[in-house]
This record gives C-alpha cells, structure tokens and sequence, in this order.
C-alpha cells in the first residue's frame, strides 16, 4: 500500500515495447504466481518462517504492482471523450470507476466466504496450490494481450520518473490528495488483511481469531459494494 504511488510513477515513465500498463499486470501475476505455487508445492520441513515471510511479502508485491497497472487503466479509459460535453465525460468516468468498485467488492465478498468455507475442507498447501493456478492462468492470458487492444491514450510527452516524483510531490501536497490517502491507510490498518505476513502475526502472536478476521474483511468489502452501488445509482 505505502509503495503504490512509487509503482506509478515507474509505471508512468517506464516503457517495456512501447507498453506500460500490461507488463506491469504480467510481472504482478507473476510474482503472486510464483510465491504461492512454491508455498504449495516445496516441502513442509522446509519452508521456514522466514521462507514464507519472503514469499508472502513477493505476492503482496505483485498484487500491489498488478492493483496499480489494473487502476491506471481505468484512469486512462474513463478519460476517453465520449461526447463533446465535458460533464458527460467527467460523469462517465466516475461511472466506470464505480463499476469497477462494484465488481472488485462483489468479488472480495465471495472470495472470502467462499475461501473462509474451503479453509475448513481443505489444506492450506491444497488452497495455495489452487489460486497458484488461478494467477498462473491469469499471467499466460494477459501475455497475449497487446495494449494497443485496450485503446488507451497515448502519452504527448515520454516524462522521466524525476518528472514524475515531482508532480507526484506536488499533487500530495493538496488537501484533497493528502486527506484521501490518509483515510485510505487508517481504514486499512484497521482492517486486517487475509492475505500477508500480517494475517500469521495477527493469529499468532496477537492471538485474534481468523474467523474473526474473516468477518471483518467481508464487512468491509460489503461497505464498499453498498458505497460503490449508491454512487451508480446517484
């Protein structure tokens, strides 16, 4: 989270063939591929704390890379002009970007209630194993896809990532920006995560429940989809 305006930024001003949106989705997939597919598959004895540590922390790498290419792509597209009228336009990006909203908390519902269900039928190795697969597939099928398909506007000018940090210092100076970020950090570090080191040092040394953590996680996510759907609807 405290590193994804530094994603980006590298993002905005680091090209990989004349693209700078997909790369980054691929290498995320890649990462949370990688470290969860390693923490089903090697053998328990050895795989130390540290080991998972290490693997947990490159997944949350790459779901944070991935998060922050999948958003700048919204951006992007909701500022497409659709009509001549500049309100309609601002009016169908918030739109896009509540869809969004609506999917993402739509999915972390389910896939907390239905993961909170499958923890108690399967292995933890069976469960790393599964969504391995899952990121797996998702990292071969956004390889065949070319970012020209998605018709993003191009760039007038190729800033460098000193340019970048520089606006980026900029916008954080302003109430507004500075306000959001903070609310957005409060609220998750009230809110626990599932997934992280986070989660192993909240079961086991800060002794809370994982149902528990399981609960408020899907609550969460429920505000967001009520909060999301208001503004649809409005």
């Amino acid at each position: 989270m405290v590193g994804k305006p530094l994603y980006g930024v590298v993002s905005d001003a680091v090209y990989f063939s004349g693209q700078h949106r997909i790369p980054y989705i691929v290498f995320g997939a890649f990462l949370q591929a990688v470290s969860w597919l390693a923490i089903a598959i090697l053998p328990p004895s050895t795989l130390s704390i540290f080991c998972i540590s290490i693997f947990l922390l490159l997944s949350n790498l790459g779901a944070s890379i991935a998060e922050v290419a999948n958003d700048a792509i919204v951006a992007e597209i909701g500022k497409q002009p659709t009509t001549s009228s500049k309100k309609s336009q601002s009016s169908s990006s918030g739109e896009l970007q509540s869809f969004v909203w609506v999917a993402s908390s739509t999915g972390g519902v389910l896939g907390n209630l239905l993961g909170g269900i499958a923890i108690t039928r399967y292995s933890p190795q069976v469960m790393f194993l599964f969504f391995g697969l899952i990121l797996s597939l998702q990292f071969f099928i956004t390889i065949t896809v070319r970012e020209s398909s998605l018709s993003l506007p191009k760039s007038s000018t190729n800033a460098g990532i000193m340019k970048q940090l520089s606006q980026l210092s900029v916008a954080l100076k302003k109430p507004e920006v500075a306000y959001s970020i903070a609310w957005f950090a409060a609220s998750n570090a009230v809110i626990p995560a599932l997934t992280g080191t986070m989660f192993f040092y909240q079961t086991q040394y800060l002794k809370i429940d994982s149902s528990l953590l399981g609960i408020s996680k899907v609550l969460a996510r429920r505000h967001c989809f009520c909060g999301a759907s208001s503004t649809i609807i409005t």
